[in-house]
């Protein structure tokens, strides 16, 4: 009697861990080392880069034009926020302060440009697709000529993602909600570029190190300090503010359920209080980023927005104002690797189950200059230790570069290469195109900074 029972306990054992490895085998794959400028995603990527530097045309120099609008964005309906999946799709209990989408249009010798930015989490692909559809045509503005940019604020509207991250972190899907952020961030683009007038342009940085922190791994890495901004004034007396940095938006806990803007929120308004006309923010490189500061909640919110913004108040009344200048515009889509879900530091699930969760195929990189003045907008939680080095890697060529965040996709988090080991957030659960992408972006990333260079310099030359 107990043989038998030996003998079945046996064949079902055998079964299950057939069964087990059957699984593995169709399930699993080991992480892919494959160097990128090894890869076919690589070359693809580099082919549209080297037709794009071929054809991209010289800028010329012109008077500078401004314009700007803004639309609130605060919901009427009820939806949850966008951030934390903590909050599991709960709708919002109130608002502490209102959400708004701002545009800046600039243009110079027919060449336009505008920088979108909305209170918000991010912008995503179908949220760019959607505003594209609603102004590009009426406007005349191609998608490389819309910069959009997010606060990444975690207190911002959720419900416009279609999708099962998009849930995870921002509700569930309404597409009345979807439709009237859009359609106001459309709106605050037609704005900017309906208001177009004489003015000047001037750009600038500081240093603030006590508002950011290292939190991937903290006093083991670096980070990137920089508070980049620039003034476009218009002639009849208004200042359009625009400033970007690296840290996170999350002072405020993922227990409260107020929307708000977070401290780029408070920076925004501080400014708008001193100056007469707009400001609007882009998260930086806030990968690994968090934010560092007095206070709790909206108390800390408030202390590091508003000391980011009284830190620009002398450096904007000082600021060298351009009047005529070249603009620059492009973008590219970029191929990307297999998705890469890990369940181990090793192994990932199989690309063909990854993708019903990971579903962005590609993407997509876009620069836009202002004389020496460049900004790259890029789809990720970017790592700000990656934005320090490229934006060293563009001052030693003489020009100054900022690196914002959201751009219409979201590809996770992109961080350097060394972490990607880590079993940590950003590094396991949120590296969601595997290890090289912390090169492989950035690669790219300097190749349109040469790019844009040779063209910015080759405007400067007489003619």
């Amino acid at each position: 009697m107990i043989s038998k029972i030996s003998r079945r306990l046996f064949i079902v054992a055998a079964i299950l861990f057939c069964l087990v490895f059957i699984l593995a085998i169709v399930a699993l794959r080991p992480v892919d080392h494959t160097p990128y400028f090894q890869t076919d995603y690589y070359q693809q990527t580099l082919d549209r880069l080297a037709r794009i530097s071929d054809t991209l045309q010289v800028p010329q120099i012109g008077e500078v034009l401004a314009g700007y609008g803004r639309a609130n964005i605060t919901p009427s309906l009820e939806a949850p926020l966008a951030g934390y999946s903590a909050r599991k799709g709960k709708p919002a209990a109130g608002v502490h302060d209102s959400l708004f989408a701002k545009a800046i249009a600039l243009k110079s010798a027919e060449k336009e440009i505008v920088l979108l930015g909305i209170d918000g989490l991010i912008v995503s692909r179908n949220m760019a697709q959607a505003v594209m559809e609603k102004v590009g045509p009426a406007a005349g503005l191609a998608r490389h000529q819309i910069l959009f940019g997010a606060s990444h604020s975690h207190n911002g509207a959720g419900s416009w993602e279609d999708s099962y991250l998009g849930e995870i972190f921002a509700g569930e899907y309404n597409p009345e909600i979807f439709e009237f952020l859009t359609n106001q961030m459309a709106s605050a683009i037609q704005q900017a570029h309906q208001s177009l007038q004489s003015g000047s342009a001037g750009f600038g940085s500081i240093q603030l190190p006590q508002f950011t922190r290292n939190r991937l791994v903290k006093q083991h890495g670096t980070i990137d300090p920089e508070l980049s901004f620039a003034l476009f004034h218009q002639n009849s007396g208004l200042d359009l503010i625009w400033g970007s940095y690296s840290a996170h938006a999350t002072t405020i806990s993922w227990r409260t359920r107020e929307f708000s803007g977070d401290y780029p929120g408070f920076f925004e308004r501080a400014l708008e209080a001193r100056f007469p006309g707009m400001a609007v923010f882009f998260a930086g490189g806030v990968g690994s980023h968090g934010p560092a500061g007095k206070g709790e909640s909206f108390q800390r919110a408030q202390f590091i927005g508003e000391a980011l913004a009284e830190s620009l108040v002398t450096p904007l009344k000082t600021i060298k104002m351009q009047s005529s200048v070249p603009i620059l515009s492009f973008g590219v889509k970029v191929s990307l690797p297999e998705p890469h879900v890990r369940i181990s530091d090793g192994w990932r699930v199989a690309p063909w189950l990854a993708e019903f969760l990971i579903t962005e195929r590609d993407s997509y990189l876009q620069l836009v200059a202002v004389d020496k003045n460049l900004i790259i907008g890029e789809p990720s939680d970017f790592s700000g230790e990656l934005a320090a080095q490229l934006k060293d890697f563009a001052f030693r060529k003489g020009y100054h570069l900022t690196v914002t965040s959201f751009n219409g996709s979201y590809l996770g988090y992109i961080i350097p290469s060394k972490y990607y080991h880590l079993d940590a957030y950003e590094s396991r659960l949120m590296s969601f195109y595997g290890p090289t992408m912390g090169d492989y972006i950035p690669h790219l990333m300097r190749r349109m900074i040469e790019i844009a260079i040779a063209k910015i310099d080759a405007a400067a030359l007489p003619q």
